[in-house]
């Protein structure tokens, strides 16, 4: 669902899967500048289970937070120069892990819990 007044948008979407495991609800927030570029904030709530859905207001990691705030810039080009480009830093919520599974593989490059 997105509603869109002038370059502003705000938005809302979401994933369940049928046996309740790590439901998703997120929000966005952008504004198309002119030349195709975009500024994009997203807050990405991803939780463990249903019982995690009532944490959705909590934004203090050290309470354990589930949010990731990720801010992006994209850039699509005209019609004669057909080029898009989209770079995103998640900058809140989430940390780098260095860990590495059985096979020398590193799954995931984020930890979502904080731990």
């Amino acid at each position: 669902m997105k509603l869109t007044l002038g370059g502003f948008s705000l938005g809302y979407w979401g994933a369940y899967q049928f046996d309740g495991s790590y439901p998703e609800t997120d929000i966005f927030a952008s504004y198309a500048l002119p030349a195709g570029l975009t500024v994009t904030l997203n807050d990405y709530f991803i939780s463990g289970s249903d019982a995690d859905l009532g944490d959705y207001f909590e934004y203090d990691p050290d309470r354990g937070s589930l949010h990731q705030i990720e801010g992006v810039l994209s850039f699509a080009g005209p019609e004669k120069f057909p080029l898009q480009a989209t770079v995103g830093y998640t900058f809140y919520g989430a940390e780098w892990s260095d860990e590495v599974d059985e096979n020398g593989d590193q799954p995931s490059m984020l930890n979502m819990n904080g731990s």
